[in-house]
Formats: C-alpha cells, structure tokens, sequence
C-alpha cells in the first residue's frame, strides 16, 4: 500500500491565525463604512481591500504550512490577491444593493443579504480550491460547512450594518465581530475538512 503523504492539520496555530484576521477584516469593514458614509467613496474601498487581503493572506499562510515544505501552485499568492479584489467588490455590490434597490426596506435587505451570501459562498469556494490547489473554483461550493459560514458571514454584516445604520455603534461592532469569528472557527474546520492539498510535484 502507498504511503499516505504527510503533512500539517490546521492545529491551533491555524485556527489563531484565521481568527487573527477577524480584527483586521472587523476593523476594515467598520472604518470603510464610516468613509463611506462621510462622502469618502475611495478612501472607503481602499481600506477594505487592504482588510480583505489580510483575510486571504490567513488563510494563505494556513494552507500553505499544510505543504510542509512541499512545491504549491507557483500562482497561489496572485489568485488569493484576486480573490481578495473579489471579495471586495462583493461587499461594495451588497451595499450599494442594501442602500439602492427601489423596493419595500425588508426586501431590498433579503435581497442584499442573499445575494451576499451567494457572492461570499464560491469567494470562499475559489479560495479554499486555489489554496489547496483543488480546481475547480466551484468545488466547494456545494460543501456544507462553506455553505455555513458563508451563511453566517451574510447575515452576520446584515445584523451589522442594520445596527449601525440606528446609531448604536458598540452594538454593530459586537455583532460583527461575533459573526466573523463563529466564521472563521467554521471556516479553520472547513480547511481542516479539506486537507491534504493536492501536492504539486517537484
């Protein structure tokens, strides 16, 4: 029998790592929002491509020790830039739908908070397969636990932004930080679930 190939489980440091990012991208999404609301459109944006890039990079560094010392895909770090440009971009389509769809308030927030939910579920899903060099970009989208915390990142920055918008910003700040983290936690036994990468050959 072949021996199975070695290498690292996601283990505590991943998970402190996943869960290290939830401040950053916590802290980016709260200041772009302010910005955003004081007419800054691109001071807004710029900072939350820099808190999604701290997102990805969490998740880069997780998957990349699974390698253990292993080649990874030579384009790894590009594609993880892009799916942070990605991500973004899925946050800027969410608000704008939240602020602008011409509905009744409760259906333009369903719609919004769905359509993020689809958005963030195959990000997630192109992330997790470039990472972990598991072509193609949909393959875990049908994936229970991506479906869940995909789920829990929607609604946990519905719940955010609703709070935010009635003024009660220390409220906002702890919803957001209890969904991102549940989802990171969820997001370290999605990796986990997923390992081993498919090892490039050297």
């Amino acid at each position: 029998m072949a021996e199975q190939p070695q290498y690292k489980t996601v283990g505590l440091r991943g998970f402190l790592t996943l869960n290290l990012a939830t401040f950053s991208e916590m802290t980016g999404l709260i200041i772009a929002q302010m910005l955003v609301t004081e007419h800054r459109p691109f001071a807004g944006v710029c900072v939350l491509v820099i808190s999604q890039l701290s997102e990805r990079l969490a998740v880069f560094l997780v998957a990349e020790e699974s390698y253990v010392g292993r080649p990874y895909p030579p384009t790894m770090s590009g594609l993880v830039i892009v799916s942070a440009l990605v991500e973004s971009a899925a946050w800027i389509l969410w608000l704008l739908l939240w602020d602008r769809l011409p509905f009744p308030r409760l259906v333009s927030i369903g719609i919004a908070t769905l359509a993020m939910f689809v958005m963030q579920l195959y990000s997630h899903s192109g992330t997790m397969a470039v990472v972990l060099n598991k072509p193609p970009l949909s393959r875990y989208a049908s994936d229970g636990l991506t479906i869940i915390f995909s789920l829990i990142e929607a609604l946990a920055a519905g719940a955010w932004l609703w709070v935010a918008r009635m003024e009660r910003p220390v409220l906002a700040a702890v919803a957001l930080f209890v969904g991102i983290t549940i989802e990171h936690i969820i997001q370290s036994l999605a990796l986990e679930k997923a390992l081993p990468p498919n090892f490039v050959k050297s």
